[in-house]
């Protein structure tokens, strides 16, 4: 982040301003979704280590909603019927 904060402090074009700041929002996006991925994948091998078998595909949404993608998220998922 310090390198970050310095290449935007010495960077005077507006387009490549948005362009830095842009690759940075898309990396924190991409930093939390990878950790939410690293927690899931604990999850759903705990669950198949405790002897539940094989994973559903219902199963594996709870397993996701269950975990702090769903804690996090909360409301801003929509389940669609008949998913």
């Amino acid at each position: 982040m310090l390198t970050f904060k310095r290449l935007l402090a010495q960077t005077k074009s507006r387009r490549a301003r948005q362009a830095l700041l842009a690759g940075k929002v898309e990396d924190m996006i991409n930093t939390w979704v990878r950790a939410r991925c690293v927690l899931f994948v604990r999850s759903a091998t705990q669950s198949i280590r405790a002897g539940n078998g094989e994973l559903t595909a219902e199963r594996i949404g709870e397993i996701w909603l269950s975990g702090a993608a769903g804690r996090e998220l909360g409301p801003a998922i929509d389940d669609p019927p008949g998913l």
